[in-house]
């Protein structure tokens, strides 16, 4: 719990620092300036990104001994939005498993390989976007490279000891290959669209220069790296206004730019969870103070 308070403490901080460093009121000004159609844009993209996070988790969920239904795909991602938007990292995803009555070892194991499929992407991407900032040598590129496919092959490995251990469906099975593939491509293209989601934002305060796009994937790489407080907050900020600022990007369109990113990305999935697995939507939820028979032993 301490814990818990010290890290949304120092988030706060960081987060006023940042802000302090900018300047509140140039920060408020720079609203009244905002292009709606780039706004616009980016809001589209984020209901975009709901979609194709709902598309990635089916495919996984159907590795599933017992196959989820629609409604049960929606009630465990958004479920997991819930708690994602409370904790550093947004590791609360993990528990979507909470949100259903039974096969939660088998859930959370696929949570586990559904956010690592993300994460992996976001981090080679921010690999190589240094490679790409660094150009006059090759090394950074290679690294890059050669950790992308560490990571995959890891990935796989990862998969079949899984599939052995919580009783998924058979790695080998021709079904499987499609759906694990179905997510790989999900999330490959969930990155791209956070990357595009910020670039409109940065477009809705200011002309973004063409260095900056390389920038980008920075930020986000950062950010995973760095899960340091609840709803990343203040890390994701200071990662815009620090990396982002060095390609020639107005820190005040930075900061503008991230904390929109957070609200349409964080804060508006994490409600409409709220409202989806509120009341009657809680029917089937399994937490461990009220029915921990259910839950396998390890």
């Amino acid at each position: 719990m301490w814990q818990v308070i010290a890290r949304s403490l120092f988030g706060v901080a960081l987060l006023a620092g940042v802000v302090a460093y900018v300047e509140p009121s140039r920060l408020i000004a720079s609203t009244e300036s905002l292009r709606l159609e780039w706004l616009a844009t980016a809001v589209l993209l984020g209901f975009g990104g709901i979609l194709i996070q709902w598309w990635k988790w089916a495919q996984l969920s159907r590795l599933l001994p017992r196959r989820f239904t629609p409604s049960q795909v929606s009630r465990t991602l958004f479920g997991g939005f819930v708690l994602g938007m409370m904790s550093p990292g947004r590791v609360g995803e993990f528990g979507r498993a909470v949100f259903v009555d039974d096969q939660h070892r088998s859930v959370s194991a696929l949570t586990a390989l559904d956010r690592a499929a993300s994460a992996t992407f976001t981090m080679v991407a921010g690999a190589l976007a240094v490679g790409y900032c660094f150009a006059h040598t090759r090394w950074p590129l290679v690294i890059s490279g050669t950790i992308g496919v560490l990571l995959a092959v890891r990935y796989r490995s990862a998969l079949r000891d899984l599939a052995a251990r919580y009783d998924l469906a058979d790695m080998t099975k021709p079904d499987v290959g499609r759906r694990v593939l179905g997510n790989a491509i999900g999330a490959l293209t969930f990155n791209g669209v956070f990357f595009s989601q910020l670039y409109c934002l940065l477009a809705a305060g200011a002309d973004v220069p063409a260095a900056a796009v390389a920038g980008i994937p920075m930020v986000f790489a950062a950010k995973t790296l760095l899960p340091l407080a609840p709803m990343d907050i203040g890390v994701r900020e200071t990662a815009a206004v620090f990396v982002l600022g060095h390609f020639g990007v107005d820190v005040v369109v930075a900061l503008q730019a991230s904390l929109l990113l957070f609200l349409i990305n964080v804060l508006l999935p994490g409600l409409i969870g709220v409202l989806l697995v509120s009341g009657s939507r809680w029917q089937g939820v399994s937490l461990p103070s009220i029915t921990r028979h259910r839950y396998p032993t390890p």
